[in-house]
């Protein structure tokens, strides 16, 4: 793209406005402006235009609307103020979009650190209740077999009670006929 001529071109627009008559014999100038903008391809005209100040793309614009048929400027419009609008939009949205999910993200590590927190410190409760399981075990285990013990004595005593009752009582049924028989004799 001409871009020193184009700028020349609209500095004499800005200062004397655009011809729209080809009766003006300036008239060759937007011919010539329009032989600038339209032999460039869109992407020379968008570099074009990004390195405009503020003033001198209204002024861009201006003399586009102005020279060129409605499709050539809509198609430089869209390429340049539209797709940086929306490349705005888009970068909002992506940096939007970022510090969300950055957020969420920072979430969900929060939690997952609180339940290995968590975790942990049921992995250190569950060992000493594993050991007073295991002693709670060998307890029940101890008082069943001096439980079994206990039976089995007992068992044993009453069988020697029942003996020693058998005993005592075969006794004093003989002492019974000992005292019967020394009262016959005397």
């Amino acid at each position: 793209m001409k871009t020193e001529r184009t700028l020349e071109l609209l500095e004499e627009f800005e200062k004397n406005g655009i011809p729209s008559s080809a009766k003006d014999k300036r008239f060759d100038m937007v011919l010539e402006y329009q032989d600038c903008v339209m032999q460039s391809t869109e992407k020379a005209v968008a570099k074009f235009e990004s390195g405009l100040s503020t003033e001198q793309r209204k002024l861009f614009f201006w003399a586009n609307a102005s020279t060129l048929a409605i499709d050539s400027f809509l198609g430089i419009l869209k390429e340049t103020y539209i797709f940086r609008k929306a490349q705005e939009v888009v970068d909002r949205e992506i940096a939007n979009e970022d510090e969300r999910y950055s957020a969420l993200f920072a979430e969900q590590l929060e939690k997952e650190a609180e339940l290995q927190t968590k975790v942990e410190t049921f992995e250190a409760c569950k060992k000493p209740i594993h050991k007073r399981i295991a002693h709670l075990v060998k307890m029940v285990t101890h008082y069943k077999w001096n439980a079994e013990l206990a039976t089995a004595t007992a068992d044993r005593l009453r069988a020697d009670n029942r003996k020693l009752k058998d005993w005592a009582i075969q006794n004093n049924h003989k002492a019974n006929k000992f005292d019967d028989l020394k009262t016959l004799l005397a």
